[in-house]
């Protein structure tokens, strides 16, 4: 196994030992309600920016998981910049933009 490949395994194996799916996926999940709420000055998001995050987080964790075991060529800045191109335009522009 390349030296890369192994780094990326053993990265994996201690993400999922310290926290399982489920917390990782509820993490991201709360962090950026958190911030769109911070960003929309609301203490209540409507349905489908919760829906929003919530499907985003969940690809966002599955995919990275996915580099981590999978994929050996593919460099973090890309993935990182593919992750953003994929986010839908209305999460975009509540959690990232000025």
């Amino acid at each position: 196994m390349p030296t890369e490949e192994k780094l990326k395994v053993q990265s994996f194996q201690v993400v999922i030992s310290i926290l399982p799916e489920k917390i990782d996926n509820f993490y991201l999940q709360k962090y950026n309600e958190k911030l769109a709420k911070e960003k929309l000055q609301t203490e209540v998001l409507d349905t489908q920016l919760k829906f929003s995050i919530r499907h985003y987080c969940y690809g966002s964790v599955g995919m990275t998981k996915e580099w981590l075991l999978y994929d050996n060529t593919t460099s973090a800045e890309v993935v990182v910049e593919m992750m953003f191109n994929s986010m839908p335009k209305a999460l975009y522009a509540c959690l990232l933009s000025a």
